[in-house]
């Protein structure tokens, strides 16, 4: 019978101790690596999510700071021919200059102090800075327009360029944004201008349908009257207005009549023609005719269609 002397065993005994204890260590390993793993990707998992829920939040910020900064533009547009009693040549420039640095034609606009885009974007860039966030937001295009009579619609296209402080995630985004601000209340750059400053009118939806009944013209002096406005396809909109095209047109044009006797009682020298307000304030004096039952002074052009618009065509003379 073969016998193991005490030496073997000791070499036996010591091999097992060696590799139980590089089993453990690799076991040890592994779960280390594993654990740091998982906390890797759950501390990127945590950035990608701040990410998305601050770039969701913006875009939702977005389009109330167009909308805010776009309405300021506007209002500061009119204040700006109210002021200086000349339209603005280049409605789309003045525009971006008020929207985005708060001046028109390099002057500061009141309104406008500490609430433009730009401004807004800061706010933003400072806020994302205090969560570990670095944002730049890029404005590629704004656009004016109308797409109804009584509202202007401002059309933003921007970038967002988003990135955390420790270069984990990052994100690029565009961003397409419409606000819209109502014209109703805003002053009529026409009067302003064509009138030496002497006449004010503010645009006013008018609340009537039928401007005659019969011989019955009271609905259609009070719309003169009361200064109210009416969309129509021969009338420039409110943006050509700001610029002086008196003479375009528009689908969403919107057109009001003018009170000569106001006119006149201001010291406004007033003209013998047609008081649709975009044909009376131009050169040309296209073909009228009297409303029966109204001052001498209440013509309406036979052009545009204006008879048939405020119902007139029986009561002519």
């Amino acid at each position: 019978m073969a016998l193991i002397n005490s030496s073997g065993k000791k070499g036996v005994f010591f091999t097992f101790v060696a590799l139980t204890f590089l089993t453990l260590l690799i076991v040890s390993a592994s779960v280390l690596n594993t654990s740091k793993m998982r906390e890797k990707s759950l501390v990127i998992e945590t950035k990608v999510d701040t990410l998305n829920k601050f770039v969701a939040d913006v875009e939702d910020d977005l389009g109330r700071a167009a909308y805010i900064s776009g309405f300021r533009s506007l209002v500061s547009m009119y204040e700006y021919v109210l002021l200086n009693g000349e339209f603005i040549a280049d409605v789309d420039s003045a525009f971006d200059e008020l929207f985005l640095d708060g001046t028109i034609g390099g002057s500061n606009a009141s309104l406008l102090v500490n609430n433009t885009f730009t401004d807004w974007a800061g706010q933003i860039q400072s806020r994302a800075a205090e969560i570990g966030i670095n944002i730049t937001i890029i404005i590629n295009s704004i656009t004016l327009s109308h797409d109804h009579p009584w509202t202007i619609r401002i059309d933003l296209n921007t970038t967002f360029h988003v990135q955390d402080t420790q270069g984990v995630a990052s994100w690029n985004k565009q961003k397409q944004v419409a606000a819209y601000v109502e014209i109703e209340g805003f002053g009529d750059p026409v009067y302003i201008v064509k009138t030496n400053g002497l006449v004010e009118r503010k645009v006013r939806q008018t609340p009537f349908i039928t401007f005659v009944s019969g011989t019955d013209v009271t609905n259609l002096l009070n719309h003169t009257y009361e200064g109210y406005y009416i969309n129509h396809d021969d009338a420039p909109n409110y943006l050509q207005r700001l610029s002086g095209s008196i003479d375009s047109t528009s689908l969403y044009g919107i057109e009001s009549l003018v009170d000569i006797a106001e006119l006149a009682s201001k010291g406004v020298s007033v003209k013998d023609k047609t008081i649709v307000d975009h044909k009376y304030f131009i050169g040309a004096r296209p073909a009228d005719d009297h409303v029966l039952g109204t001052p001498s002074w209440f013509k309406i052009d036979r052009s545009g269609s204006h008879q048939q618009l405020y119902q007139v065509e029986d009561i002519l003379g």
